[in-house]
């Protein structure tokens, strides 16, 4: 029941952060909170018995904590609508990312505009912060997560969300979300099938141990009628469309020769004659599926990787190199684990990160994507049921790349130090870390014996597991709705 612990925590402060910038948090905070109370008080198991050993105040604190931490959660999946982002923290973060990264002009708004400033320059200063462990395990580090974004929003109040806009505004017209018609006004809580969903999912990650009951919508709106309307009021905000530029934002990469280039560079091996990673080759593999079916895919592939890398050197700070080793595109119809064990027909994308547990501390990340993934009808149809919050069909690839960037926000300020070398590179190609299909799967031998000993032994010392994260395109229950 706690706000957050543990890796992985960006999840956790991009919700606060969005709680923290609407009027959730400010003019209709007693209303917003009589709302979240109706739907405990409707959701949770009644005569919940805790652990008599546990004293009251201690029951007390635990109570309020878990509430506190609906509240982020709740009023956050109004601005970023994607039900699968509503499964946990990470979800959330990736969700939030993919919106950011993939939203054209006309899909730009107000929240558009708070994800953009929290990627940008509040993900830097919680990173740069000396106070904050890689591991948020202490109330001390979650209070100066929460004092970096109170006075960091100081700086953006013309960009609050509003629960109930003045009676003088309209929605934009400059907006075009690009939902299909029966969708349009049916996404996000306008949709209950979201409603039902998100918050079930919310709250059984908050309230474990099944104190949560799966939430009804037709049964609490028909109990408390005026709800339904709390539900289509708060999401009108997300038609508005500030009056603000977006700053220009300086790029590391030119365009797709220069960033390929840069990374071979970066990741060469064998006394420099072979690179682990081999970006532009990857997409090129992509776009022979694609190109004589899809206008411009070659292109616009490009451009969104371009775009994606240069945002992601912005938010590390040109450390990428420190958290993330490989892109891997494949042709499998399914995506394998490192046994070569299907993980599932759903499963689109995959984050690999690494964690050092002896410094509790992420240490690497890569990536898999299954080409099939790029078909635009699927994205869209996702889209349409706000089970994704993008239809940019390459919002697979900009998806897992939000877990990338979020394991390196707990990647410790010891090991981002330390770069990776020949040897580790030697060793992590793109047939070592994942056993399918992939343009790279030719055997690419390490000639310097001793040096790869040596990399051997060193790399034994370290204890390292793998989590995973993984990118469903859909979920049973969404099957069902079919």
């Amino acid at each position: 029941m706690s706000h957050s612990d543990g890796l992985m925590w960006g999840g956790s402060a991009l919700r606060y952060f969005l709680y923290r910038n609407s009027t959730a948090f400010s003019t209709d905070k007693t209303e917003y909170e009589k709302f979240v109370d109706s739907i405990l008080e409707f959701s949770l198991v009644k005569g919940i018995v805790f652990n008599p050993r546990i004293d009251h105040i201690t029951i007390q604190r635990l109570k309020e904590a878990a509430k506190e931490k609906f509240k982020y959660d709740f009023i956050s999946s109004f601005l970023v609508t994607s039900a699968y982002g509503s499964t946990s923290d990470q979800e959330f973060f990736a969700e939030s990312f993919n919106k950011y990264i993939s939203s054209n002009e006309n899909q730009k708004n107000v929240v558009w505009y708070l994800l953009d400033h929290f990627f940008t320059k509040t993900f830097v200063e919680l990173k740069n912060s000396p106070k904050i462990n890689a591991e948020l395990d202490t109330k001390d580090e979650w209070q100066e997560v929460k004092k970096i974004i109170e006075n960091d929003s100081s700086k953006i109040k013309d960009l609050e969300y509003k629960l109930k806009p003045e009676t003088t505004w309209t929605p934009s017209n400059d907006l075009d979300f690009e939902y299909s018609p029966a969708s349009q006004n049916n996404y996000g809580f306008l949709n209950p099938w979201y409603a039902q969903e998100s918050i079930s999912a919310i709250g059984s990650n908050i309230y474990t141990n099944n104190l949560f009951k799966k939430f009804n919508y037709s049964n609490f709106v028909t109990r408390q009628p005026k709800m339904k309307e709390k539900f289509q009021q708060y999401m009108r905000y997300t038609r508005h469309k500030p009056k603000k530029p977006v700053l220009e934002k300086q790029n590391l990469y030119k365009d797709i020769n220069h960033l390929d280039s840069v990374w071979k560079e970066k990741s060469r091996f064998n006394l420099g004659s072979a690179s682990a990673i081999e970006i532009k080759k990857n997409l090129d593999f992509v776009s022979s599926f694609f190109e004589h079916r899809i206008a411009n895919f070659k292109k616009d592939l490009y451009d969104n990787t371009v775009k994606l890398f240069n945002i992601l050197e912005l938010m590390t700070q040109n450390r990428l190199d420190r958290i993330f080793i490989n892109l891997i595109l494949t042709s499998d119809n399914e995506i394998v684990d490192g046994n070569g064990k299907s993980l599932g027909k759903g499963v689109n994308g995959i984050t690999f990160t690494s964690i050092d547990l002896k410094n509790r501390s992420t240490t690497f990340s890569y990536v898999v994507i299954r080409i099939s993934s790029f078909i635009p009808k699927i994205n869209q149809d996702q889209y349409n049921k706000s089970w994704f919050s993008s239809n940019n069909k390459f919002q697979t690839l900009n998806h897992e790349f939000g877990h990338v960037v979020d394991g390196f926000l707990s990647k410790s300020k010891e090991l981002i130090d330390q770069p990776f070398n020949s040897s580790f590179y030697a060793s992590h190609q793109q047939k070592d870390l994942y056993k399918g299909s992939h343009p790279s799967s030719e055997v690419l031998v390490w000639k310097n014996t001793i040096k790869r000993i040596l990399y051997i032994v060193a790399a034994a010392v370290i204890i390292i597991i793998f989590t995973i994260i993984i990118f469903k395109s859909r979920s049973k229950k969404q099957n069902s709705q079919d």
